[in-house]
């Protein structure tokens, strides 16, 4: 009679353990990606769910490959696949760090894409105890610690240029040549564009001294597409 502890203790590999070991891989990596999700980075709720599982399929297949193609000799290193996922999950990873101006956006993300193939790794092998603490601990650091780090170590300092932007907006160049014709350095620029909320454009930027701010704010609106231009002076940009 099949179990609830023999699925999850068992050595063996049948479909129904198959089946397990993969649910619960979509299961706590779709908790980390519904974190993602939430804050609209790229790599989301989907994204996450498909590495973790894509990494604890390719260690059932490391394990029953060692097991079917072993003999008195030895067998295959079963770890050897496994250790594939490891070094290949940096290529998604990179992809999903971006540089805008002078900052660096997408490493949390990519830390986090990381994680998710550890956790499904772990699956894959049966270790589901460990893959659990991982997953708590991951939502404890991008969570709890997101908002601690956001309430006492600001990001940077600088003046805050708000931009509302309509629907289709496609003048994001033409902030930027704006931004660069008045020397403004130190550009941090945040585009967020989500249905069913109001488009923006954050720019954290060190604006030079003098400038004529309501000409600044008046050539932005000029863009087209640009609703309303709020400036905050000596802001940090969250």
């Amino acid at each position: 009679m099949i179990t609830f502890k023999y699925l999850f203790t068992t050595t063996e590999i049948t479909v129904l353990v198959v089946l397990v070991r993969l649910c619960v891989t979509m299961l706590l990596s779709g908790l980390l990606g519904l974190e993602r999700a939430v804050k609209g980075r790229a790599a989301g709720l989907r994204t996450h769910i498909l590495i973790a599982t894509g990494a604890a399929l390719f260690m059932i297949i490391s394990i029953e490959t060692a097991r079917a193609f072993s003999g008195p000799a030895g067998g295959p290193d079963p770890t050897r696949i496994a250790a594939q996922v490891v070094s290949g999950i940096g290529f998604l990873g990179a992809g999903a760090i971006l540089r805008n101006g002078m900052s660096i956006k997408g490493l949390t993300t990519a830390a986090d894409i990381w994680v998710v193939a550890a956790i499904g790794l772990s699956v894959g092998a049966g270790f589901f105890i460990p893959a659990a603490m991982v997953t708590a601990a991951a939502l404890f650091v991008l969570v709890v610690l997101g908002r601690v780090e956001k309430k006492f170590i600001p990001e940077s300092s600088g003046d805050l240029i708000i931009i509302y932007l309509a629907n289709g907006f496609t003048g994001l160049d033409g902030v930027k040549k704006i931004l660069m014709a008045q020397n403004i350095s130190s550009i941090n620029i945040s585009l967020r564009m989500r249905k069913g909320q109001r488009n923006t454009l954050k720019v954290l930027a060190k604006l030079p001294r003098p400038l004529d701010i309501e000409a600044l704010a008046s050539e932005l609106k000029n863009i087209g597409q640009v609703d309303k231009v709020e400036m905050r002076i000596q802001q940090t940009m969250k």
